[in-house]
């Protein structure tokens, strides 16, 4: 990382990451987590699942432009975008039983985030 950026190296490293083997995503989360800028406040784990956000930092962001570059891993392993740069990726092995997480139902929302706005009684 340079001044608080992620180089090109790192990022192209990302890009190229060997995914298939079983514990390769975890260790490319590991190596994100290293150059990711907001770490401490952005970087969540509960095992197998990441809820990471950028806070808006460009470097974060093109952190995460470079997972989308790596197809195999993006396309497996990446749940939901919410807005402000939040992620959600799922690294279990059997990532697409995932939606029957009681939690978030696959979408990488909390309970409180995933409830219906309801309208008033009046319409109003």
């Amino acid at each position: 990382m340079s001044d608080d950026y992620p180089t090109e190296a790192e990022l192209e490293r990302i890009e190229k990451w060997d995914c298939i083997p079983e514990q390769a995503g975890h260790e490319l989360m590991a190596f994100v987590q290293g150059i990711w800028y907001f770490a401490e406040w952005g970087w969540h784990r509960d095992g197998d699942d990441y809820y990471i956000s950028t806070g808006g930092w460009s470097g974060d962001e093109s952190i995460i432009t470079a997972l989308q570059q790596n197809s195999l891993f993006w396309s497996l392993r990446h749940r939901s975008t919410r807005a402000g740069g939040h992620y959600f990726i799922c690294l279990c092995r059997h990532a697409f039983s995932h939606d029957l997480c009681d939690v978030c139902r696959g979408t990488g929302l909390l309970a409180a985030e995933s409830q219906p706005v309801r309208e008033s009684p009046s319409g109003d």
